[in-house]
């Protein structure tokens, strides 16, 4: 049996986000079928599936952090899982909008340097 789990928030378009969680996998010793998506506005941020990823088989919670970038003003995580006979444990899950940096342009570096070296050059002068 399949589950999902959606949820639609309020993002701003260009902003980016941490967006994580917490996920365990448990199979009581039986022999895994599973897989787990979680996805960001349609794209898959994480896949996992017992035929491609068997040694992630059983681990308890794991850390799972992504850095995205939202697209528009809302915005829809969600989580599919299909687990035969097992169950996932997903919690904590979080979206934090991120501060923006600000990167100097090429410009102002230049122009701050040679400043800076005119102003060295008018008290040498002074100082001879």
């Amino acid at each position: 049996p399949g589950e999902s789990l959606s949820q639609t928030i309020a993002t701003a378009a260009g902003t980016r986000y941490s967006f994580s969680f917490w996920l365990g996998l448990h199979s009581g010793g039986k022999t895994p079928s599973y897989s787990f998506q979680a996805n960001w506005d349609g794209g898959v941020l994480l896949s996992m599936n017992s035929a491609t990823d068997a040694s992630k088989a059983d681990f308890d919670y794991r850390q799972f952090s992504y850095t995205v970038t939202a697209t528009s003003a809302s915005t829809t995580i969600s989580f599919t899982n299909v687990n035969v006979p097992f169950s996932w444990t997903l919690d904590d899950v979080d979206v934090t909008a991120l501060p923006v940096t600000t990167v100097p342009e090429i410009g102002t570096i230049g122009s701050a340097a040679v400043g800076g070296l005119l102003g060295l050059a008018a008290l040498r002068r002074r100082r001879s």
